[in-house]
């Protein structure tokens, strides 16, 4: 995949995790078991943030965007659910970040 190329695929990429992944899972969900799925959106949120954050900077080197559009994208859970959701925007924040540091740590050379 071309480089400029990168930046719409992750983009597409952190929609589908941020946004139609936690739809899906609620639509289908039983009111009565609410409390551990809410828990599983949270966890998957905080994985997917960390985990495409650290690929798409290991494989494609320092991209500070990558981070920042992820924290972007994770803002319009706001419109989609209630005020509820900034726990897990401040975990994504931080985890994107992390993730970010990390895959330049261990970045390939090309």
């Amino acid at each position: 995949m071309k480089n400029k190329y990168i930046l719409p695929a992750t983009a597409v990429l952190f929609i589908i995790e941020y946004i139609i992944f936690p739809m899906i899972i609620l639509k289908f969900a039983n009111t009565e078991t609410i409390n551990k799925v809410a828990f599983f959106i949270i966890l998957s949120s905080v994985f997917f943030a960390f985990s495409t954050n650290l690929v798409v900077t290991y494989i494609y080197g320092r991209n500070i965007t990558i981070p920042i559009m992820s924290i972007i994208i994770s803002i319009a859970l706001l419109f989609v659910f209630n005020k509820s959701v900034f726990i897990i925007i401040i975990l994504i924040i931080i985890f994107s970040f992390i993730g970010y540091y990390l895959g330049t740590i261990f970045h390939k050379e090309k």
